[in-house]
């Protein structure tokens, strides 16, 4: 199970490094520092493990380690379905379903946590079952839970519901003092990773979220307190994310699966060894992506969605039971296989957007584009899109030296103030000609800027994650050096919505944003190509931000002009704005804007066509019936 597994995992392993947290990930495991809440102690000690590996870049070489940690979950899985169903067959099926899954095969071809997460659980889960005659094996499941924490947090409803039975039990064996005491001792050494947290924020300022060398900083890295912006528990979107959640494992499960389930959880007090626990975390794990507001919905559920399996594992073994006479019941094994064998071809088929992921190389074609597009010497911010990071380039210009005479910054990071000294130091290092300015945030905590009563509230009480202090670092970074390097921005959409923009002209080159620029250079023609083979949904942000972007631009270019030159700057808004559309069709005002633009043009069978579409998309988007 575990080379089968693990062949398939690396066949379609996404190389170098891929969006969302992944770069993040790489980059604080090769250089020891601090990802973002809740620091993730446990996967960088084992990414720079990985990173060991003689071969490869270093985003593959660290990505071996989801990889691995998916296989050897794989693996793990199968005993443990085995051992709580007593059927190797029927352990087999919940095994292969696990593993070809959506909730799990991303988390297994990405560097992610995920993975690694459920390799945890898995063996926290098949510790707590040998700790009912094994003291040595309940001592060594807090440790592994422990330590696990420090990897991923949704670790913890297992940890702490099959933690107080373990506990139960060395504290029945031992004593209550000694009991304590011995499981107190082995928590703490498997917590033990976070101590090397601060110890990574000393060594360098480089990539250090919430600088957890200060001990008041550590209680807002863990909670993410300063960082999470929380959404709005609206009981209409926790049944919607219920609705989710249901139809992914129904669609990927089947009826049957459904049905296997339920029979695990309902026949016989014996079907599954341990039941009402695993129930018990059953439904908080299942719970709480549904009352959370995350985008990772599946992710979050992989724990309850792989206990949904033991139970279907537990419903299967006991239909075969079920069956009268010794053949037929001898038959069934081979029968669960089969069955599992064509449910796999089916997911396989089912999931064949995850089956590409080797071939998702927007990340570097998006890189490329950018640094193809910057100047000599540029001074290059990259910010976030769709509340998600855009890691890439600070990857390939970090790690693989991509553009050493340009100077990266990834402006999320100008949240943290030791951050600006950071990279004052790297550029004094790398020779660049970028001015970073010395700005002192306690005193612009005084100044009454033009923002919402919450982001002053934000800025005045010093969190570190708000968009004033960013913005203002933004300005400071761009009055600093307009006469100094080139500036660009890959994106407007953040900074340009700011007041604080004011003042600041852009104009688009290629797939930046050079500050002071007069005339546009179009968008690299392999970015187009790329974004219409890409489901990636931060990419293909990226790219609608790029298109409507542009096509701002060319209208505020088109209010100013007349004639020629007119209808030459409309015909670009049009241009921009349909190529959006294949990003993003759910925009009302890509629709509004194109009706504008197109009877301006003097089409009015296409102003017609968008001003139908407009007002299909108002009613999807506002549910008028």
């Amino acid at each position: 199970m575990f080379l089968a597994a693990f062949a398939l995992y690396l066949w379609r392993f996404q190389p170098g490094s891929g969006w969302g947290d992944g770069a993040d990930f790489v980059l604080c495991s090769w250089f020891l520092g601090v990802p973002h809440p809740t620091g993730y102690p446990a996967f960088v000690l084992f990414g720079k493990l990985a990173g060991l590996v003689p071969a490869g870049s270093a985003g593959f070489r660290v990505g071996l380690l989801s990889s691995f940690a998916g296989a050897a979950c794989a693996a793990g899985f199968f005993l443990l379905a085995t051992r709580l169903s007593r059927s190797a067959a029927a352990g087999f099926y919940a095994a292969a379903m696990l593993a070809l899954s959506t909730f799990f095969w991303s988390g297994a071809v990405m560097v992610e946590a995920y993975a690694l997460n459920m390799l945890f659980c898995v063996a926290i889960l098949g510790l707590y079952l040998r700790a009912r005659g094994d003291a040595r094996a309940a001592l060594l499941f807090f440790v592994i839970a422990a330590l696990g924490m420090g990897n991923h947090g949704t670790l913890v409803i297992p940890a702490v519901i099959a933690g107080l039975a373990a506990l139960h039990l060395a504290v029945k064996r031992s004593g209550a003092l000694n009991g304590f005491l011995l499981v107190g001792f082995f928590t703490l050494l498997g917590l033990s990773t976070y101590l090397a947290l601060p110890l990574f924020s000393a060594r360098s300022a480089l990539f250090d979220w919430n600088s957890p060398q200060l001990a008041r900083n550590m209680p807002l890295l863990l909670s993410g307190y300063d960082f999470w912006v929380v959404g709005e528990y609206i009981p209409a979107q926790m049944w919607k994310n219920f609705l989710q959640l249901a139809g992914s494992v129904g669609g990927q499960l089947t009826a049957f699966s459904v049905a296997a389930f339920a029979g695990g959880l309902l026949l016989g007090k014996n079907a599954v060894r341990g039941r009402a626990l695993l129930f018990a975390v059953f439904l908080l794990s299942a719970a709480f992506p549904v009352l959370y507001p995350t985008r990772e919905k599946e992710a979050f559920s992989l724990i309850s969605f792989a206990l949904f399996l033991v139970f279907a594992a537990a419903g299967l073994r006991r239909a075969g039971d079920m069956i009268p006479g010794k053949i037929a019941r001898r038959a069934v094994p081979a029968a669960i296989v089969t069955l599992a064998a064509a449910h796999a071809v089916f997911l396989l088929g089912r999931n064949q957007r995850f089956l590409a992921e080797r071939h998702n190389d927007t990340g570097q074609t998006y890189s490329r584009a950018v640094f193809q597009s910057a100047p000599r010497d540029a001074l290059i911010l990259i910010d976030h899109v769709a509340d998600d990071t855009v890691f890439p380039p600070v990857y390939h210009h970090f790690l693989e030296n991509t553009r050493r005479d340009a100077f990266v910054f990834h402006r999320l990071y100008l949240a943290f103030p030791w951050w600006m000294d950071a990279m004052r130091a790297r550029a004094a290092q790398l020779g660049s000609g970028a001015r970073i300015p010395r700005i002192d945030l306690d005193a612009e905590k005084q100044t009454r800027y033009e923002v919402g009563a919450e982001e002053q509230e934000r800025l005045a009480a010093g969190k570190t994650m708000n968009t004033v202090a960013i913005d203002i670092q933004t300005v400071k970074l761009l009055n600093g050096n307009k006469r100094i390097v080139p500036v660009c921005l890959n994106t407007l959409a953040r900074f340009g919505r700011s007041r604080l923009s004011r003042g600041f002209a852009f104009a688009p080159q290629g797939a930046l944003f050079r500050l002071g620029a007069t005339r546009e250079i179009p968008v690299p023609g392999e970015l187009d190509a790329a974004g219409a083979l890409s489901a990636d949904p931060v990419f293909r942000a990226l790219a609608r931000d790029m298109r409507t972007e542009r096509a701002a631009w060319n209208l505020g270019r088109a209010a100013a002009a007349q004639g020629a030159e007119r209808d030459t700057a409309l015909r670009a808004v049009v241009g921009h704005l349909e190529a959006a559309l294949q990003y993003d069709k759910s925009d009302c005002d890509i629709y509004k804007i194109l009706v504008r633009a197109h009877a301006g043009l003097g089409n009015p069978a296409a102003a017609r066509k968008y001003a139908d579409s407009h007002a299909e998309c108002m009613r999807a988007q506002y549910d008028i019936r």
